[in-house]
């Protein structure tokens, strides 16, 4: 057999087994698809770590309002104690909720005139995180809020 085109083998039979820039086409295909999953990877990453901030300054945060009973500055002190152990998250985008025993308080005297008579009972603080996952190639941004609480006995 001769590589020569004859009348049966057209002259493109060449270029097909030409396989010349194959890997640099997959990789073209294939990249958008591994740039989706890394980068979703460390979107999902950056938000589970500011769910574990939200939640560790949370808890911080309960526990300084719960043995607060009795201080002139329940509700400052814990916030400023939520706040400060989730030093990543931007202050003015947690949201804080307070209840003692089920009553919400939204200030230092109503949060200290409920803590003084609350002495066994619960005291909850519920907190709230703006998230965003973006999936780079895609259309839509997934926004998502990121939520946590914690209960405390009041001492």
């Amino acid at each position: 057999m001769s590589d020569t085109p004859t009348a049966t083998a057209p002259a493109r039979e060449g270029f097909l087994k030409d396989e010349k820039g194959s890997v640099t086409a997959e990789l073209a295909l294939l990249m958008p698809v591994i740039s989706m999953l890394l980068f979703g990877t460390i979107y999902f990453g950056i938000a589970l770590t500011n769910y574990q901030q939200l939640t560790f300054g949370v808890l911080t945060g309960a526990r300084s309002f719960a043995t607060a009973r009795g201080a002139a500055t329940p509700y400052s002190a814990a916030v400023t104690a939520a706040q400060t152990a989730a030093p990543n998250l931007t202050p003015a985008n947690i949201t804080l909720t307070f209840t003692v025993n089920g009553t919400a308080c939204a200030s230092d005297s109503a949060c200290s005139t409920a803590l003084s008579t609350a002495t066994g009972l619960p005291a909850k603080l519920a907190g709230t995180y703006p998230c965003n996952l973006v999936v780079p190639f895609a259309t839509t941004v997934s926004t998502c809020t990121l939520s946590t609480a914690s209960t405390q006995i009041v001492e």
